[in-house]
C-alpha cells in the first residue's frame, strides 16, 4: 500500500513538472508564417487563429501590434487554474502593457501600431474573439472593430479579458444588433477589466451569467447615422446573479434618437453590486427592470444630466441605492411600468434610497405615467438631500405607503404636479426655502439647514444646523454619504451627511466667506 502511494505521488509530481516544463512562449506577427515554430519573433506565426490550436495549459502567445484583418478567432483549448492560457498583445516587446490612452472624443480611431487590431470589415456578421465554453483563458491588449460582436463567451468560466477595445459593432440597419463584450448565460466567474466599448449598436458590455466582474471599463455611443438602429441601447447590462460592476463609466454622447439605458439590471437577477460608477445623459442612468430584479445594490454611483437619473420599473423591488447622486436632467428618480415582463405588475416597490443626493432636476421623485397603470409603493428615502428643483413630486400613477425620513428638501419650487393623489409620509425631515408650504408629518422642521456651500454641491452641515441630532434612529443607515459612522452626537442627523465630518478646519473657508458679507 505504501509503495502504491509513493508511486502515485511520484506520478503526480512528474506530471506537474512535465506540464510546467512544457509551457511555452509563442509569437504572432503580421509578417510571420504559420509553418514556423512560433517560438521567437524571428520564427513567429502569421495568424492568431493558428496559435489557438497549438497552445496547451500554461502557454503564452505574444501578438505583436499590427492589422490582422478579419480573423474570427475561436479559442479552442482550456487552461487550468494553475496554468492559464494567455494571449497578450504588445507593441515592441512582450513585456509591454499597451495603452491607447483611450478617451472620448480624441481617440475614437484605432491605431494598429500600438495594439494588435482585428478588423472584421462587416458589422453585420462574425465575432472577433469567441470564448464559448472556455475556461482559464486570459485575453488582453487587443483592438477589435467592425464585427457583429467583439468578444463573446457563452458558458465561459474563469476567463479574463483585459484592455480590450471594441469599436463599431453590429448591423446599423438591423433593429437590434451588435455587442462589444458579452458573457452569455451560464458564463460564470469571468472578469472584464480596463475595457472600452464604443458604438456597439445594441449592447456595450453585457453579462448574463453569475459571479462575473466588470472593472474600470467604459462604454460610449455617438453614432446616430441610422437613428435608434445605430444607437447603443444598453450600455452596461447585467441579467445574472451575484455579479459586480465597479469603477465603470457609460455615456450617451449627444442627442441620440434612442434614449439609452446606462448601467443596471434587467430580468431575473439578484444580489448584483454596482459601485463607484458614473452614467451620463440617459433615460435611466442606473436602472432596475422587471419583477425578478431584486436585492441589487448600487453604491457611490453618480448619474449626470440624465432624463432619469435612477429608473425603477416593471415591478423591480427591494433594491438598494446607497450614497448615490443624481445631478441635472428631468427626473432624479422615476417609477414606471411598461408592457415588458408580461404587462402591468407594478412600478417598483420596497426599494430603499439612503444617503442619496438629488440636485438640479426638474422633478425630484416621479411616479411617471409611462405606460401601464399600476402602483408604486413601499419605497423609502432615508437620510437623503434634495436641492434645486421645479417639483418635488410628479404624481401620474397610483402610489401608496412611500416614505421620506431624515431628509432635507431645499430650494424646490413646487410640491407636486400630476392628476393623482400623493400617498407619501414625512418624518424627521427639514424643509427650507421652497415654493410650497411645509408638509405635515412627524417632527418636521422648517429652518435653514446651514449647508457649507449648496451652489457648489457641498451639503455638509455647518455648526448650529437644525439638522444635527434631529433625526430618528429607526431604520437609519449606520454610515453617511462619506462612509463616516452615524451617529456622531446625541442622535442621528438629518440629510446625507452626519456632523461633524472631520474637523472644524473644513468649515473655515465657508465661515470666513460668511463673515465678509
Amino acid at each position: 500500500m505504501k509503495k502504491q502511494l509513493v508511486l502515485l505521488l511520484f506520478s503526480a509530481v512528474y506530471l506537474l513538472l512535465a506540464n510546467q516544463a512544457r509551457a511555452e512562449h509563442y509569437f504572432v506577427k503580421t509578417d510571420g508564417d504559420n509553418n514556423h515554430t512560433g517560438l521567437a519573433e524571428s520564427t513567429a506565426w502569421r495568424t492568431i487563429s493558428h496559435a489557438t490550436s497549438r497552445v496547451v495549459p500554461g502557454d503564452t502567445v505574444h501578438v505583436k501590434a499590427g492589422n490582422y484583418g478579419n480573423e474570427n478567432v475561436v479559442m479552442s483549448v482550456d487552461g487550468t487554474a494553475e496554468n492559464p492560457i494567455v494571449f497578450s498583445g504588445y507593441t515592441t516587446n512582450p513585456d509591454d502593457q499597451p495603452d491607447l490612452n483611450w478617451s472620448y472624443p480624441d481617440n475614437t480611431d484605432f491605431n494598429p501600431d500600438v495594439m494588435p487590431l482585428l478588423d472584421g470589415n462587416d458589422r453585420s456578421t462574425g465575432i472577433g474573439i469567441t470564448l464559448h465554453s472556455r475556461q482559464y483563458v486570459i485575453i488582453k491588449n487587443f483592438q477589435i472593430q467592425n464585427y457583429q460582436s467583439g468578444v463573446y463567451g457563452w458558458h465561459a468560466e474563469h476567463v479574463i479579458v483585459q484592455n480590450i477595445f471594441t469599436r463599431n459593432m453590429g448591423d446599423i440597419n438591423a433593429d437590434y444588433s451588435g455587442r462589444g463584450i458579452v458573457f452569455g448565460s451560464l458564463a460564470d466567474h469571468n472578469t472584464i477589466k480596463d475595457c472600452v466599448s464604443f458604438n456597439a449598436a445594441a449592447e456595450g458590455i453585457a453579462i448574463f451569467g453569475d459571479h462575473n466582474a466588470v472593472e474600470n471599463s467604459q462604454v460610449y455611443c455617438d453614432d446616430n447615422s441610422t437613428g435608434y438602429r445605430s444607437n447603443t441601447d444598453y450600455y452596461i447590462i447585467v441579467s445574472g446573479n451575484y455579479n459586480r460592476v465597479t469603477g465603470s463609466y457609460a455615456e450617451r454622447v449627444g442627442d441620440l434618437e434612442h434614449v439609452g439605458h446606462g448601467i443596471g439590471v434587467k430580468g431575473d437577477c439578484v444580489y448584483n453590486t454596482f459601485s463607484h460608477c458614473t452614467a451620463k445623459n440617459f433615460s435611466g442612468g442606473f436602472y432596475v427592470r422587471h419583477r425578478g430584479s431584486k436585492y441589487n445594490l448600487f453604491e457611490d454611483c453618480t448619474a449626470l444630466n440624465s432624463n432619469i437619473g435612477i429608473l425603477v420599473r416593471d415591478g423591480a423591488s427591494e433594491n438598494t441605492f446607497s450614497r448615490c447622486r443624481t445631478d441635472g436632467g428631468s427626473m432624479g428618480v422615476a417609477f414606471l411600468d411598461t408592457a415588458e415582463d408580461e404587462g402591468a405588475q407594478g412600478a417598483g416597490s420596497d426599494n430603499l434610497f439612503k444617503n442619496c443626493i438629488f440636485e438640479n432636476s426638474h422633478t425630484m421623485i416621479s411616479f411617471n405615467d409611462y405606460d401601464r397603470n399600476s402602483d408604486a409603493y413601499g419605497n423609502i428615502f432615508i437620510n437623503c438631500t434634495f436641492n434645486d428643483g421645479e417639483y418635488l413630486f410628479a404624481v401620474e400613477r397610483d402610489n401608496h405607503d412611500n416614505k421620506l425620513i431624515n431628509s432635507i428638501v431645499s430650494n424646490v419650487q413646487n410640491f407636486k404636479t400630476g392628476p393623482y393623489d400623493l400617498n407619501f409620509s414625512f418624518s424627521h425631515s427639514l424643509f427650507n426655502d421652497n415654493g410650497f408650504s411645509t408638509p405635515t408629518g412627524t417632527d418636521i422642521i422648517s429652518a435653514d439647514p446651514l449647508f457649507i456651500n449648496a451652489p457648489e454641491g457641498n451639503y455638509h452641515l455647518l455648526p448650529g444646523s437644525a439638522c444635527i441630532n434631529a433625526g430618528t434612529s429607526a431604520s437609519a443607515p449606520t454610515e453617511d454619504f462619506d462612509r463616516l459612522s452615524r451617529p456622531k452626537g446625541a442622535g442621528y442627523d438629518i440629510g446625507a451627511y452626519e456632523y461633524p465630518q472631520t474637523s472644524i478646519l473644513q468649515f473655515l473657508p465657508a465661515l470666513i466667506k460668511a463673515g465678509k458679507k
